[in-house]
């Protein structure tokens, strides 16, 4: 208990609250390496709860200055879905429009949001759609190595320290 106690304050700044209204002060917050599952019936809002959670980890990150990222693991999504997705949302369209190409679709207003979406420490791990081999399965071996890669900075030149990793994987 004491070299728990020890560890828990040399790595007090990695604590992360839980960031639900009314409810960091019931919850202690995460320390590293801790696990949260989320739980519930098909369609009740799992990954999009997930999602939010992990846009106020960013924030929060941002706010104390803490240069870490955060891995966003979906088996059920392919990376490129994802990142339309995004890139949508920040351009303040739907997915549909992007895909059906929405009349006067604003391409400097897609590429501005994309520019946006990669200023955000968050990486995912997903399949890829169109790639020669079909797209790396997302297994926790390939998971293992993204986060890895990221790590030693082989995603994009720089190192990272990770904050959280979310999985979404059950349908």
């Amino acid at each position: 208990g004491v070299e728990f106690i020890k560890s828990l304050h040399a790595q007090r700044d990695r604590l992360m609250p839980l960031l639900l209204p009314g409810m960091d002060d019931y919850f202690m917050p995460l320390l590293p390496g801790e696990l949260v599952a989320v739980v519930a019936r098909t369609h009740n809002g799992k990954s999009w709860f997930m999602n939010q959670w992990s846009k106020r980890m960013i924030k929060h990150l941002q706010a104390k200055g803490r240069d870490e990222a955060i891995v966003w693991v979906d088996t059920e999504m392919t990376a490129d879905s994802l990142g339309t997705s995004a890139i949508a949302r920040g351009a303040g369209l739907r997915m549909a429009d992007v895909l059906y190409g929405k009349a006067g679709l604003d391409m400097a207003a897609l590429m501005n949001a994309a520019k946006q979406v990669a200023e955000v420490p968050l990486y995912t791990i997903a399949t890829r759609l169109g790639s020669k081999d079909g797209g790396a399965e997302v297994h926790l071996t390939n998971i293992q190595n993204g986060i890895r890669d990221l790590v030693r900075g082989q995603v994009d030149g720089k190192s990272h320290k990770v904050a959280a990793i979310f999985v979404d994987y059950l349908q």
